[in-house]
């Protein structure tokens, strides 16, 4: 397992807004992921293959390492932050309906 605390760059960014709404990116092994861990009744979500495979479908996990360590991350106030810039907003909502797109072909 990795010693994140000798590292410089932590694992779990959050980008906050202006108008208070923060996103959740995780570095994976293989790529970024988004990470929306649910406040409140908003349900918990990450855009990793492992969570639509093995918590939405199969059902076999209640979630997965990268909505893990965005929780842990959270409740130990070790993620880095930074605030949401418009570029990186349009990035997302660009991400977004390309897998909205994909999916439905």
């Amino acid at each position: 397992m990795p010693n994140y605390s000798s590292r410089v760059e932590l694992p779990v960014i959050k980008i906050g807004t202006r108008w208070g709404h923060a996103q959740y990116q995780v570095l994976g092994s293989t790529a970024t992921y988004s990470v929306f861990p649910g406040e409140g009744i908003t349900p918990a979500y990450c855009t990793c293959p492992a969570f639509a495979y093995s918590v939405m479908l199969s059902k076999s996990e209640i979630m997965c390492k990268h909505l893990l360590a965005t929780k842990v991350a959270l409740r130990l106030s070790r993620q880095l932050e930074r605030p949401a810039s418009k570029g990186f907003l349009a990035q997302i909502a660009k991400e977004r309906y390309s897998q909205v797109r994909s999916s439905q072909a």
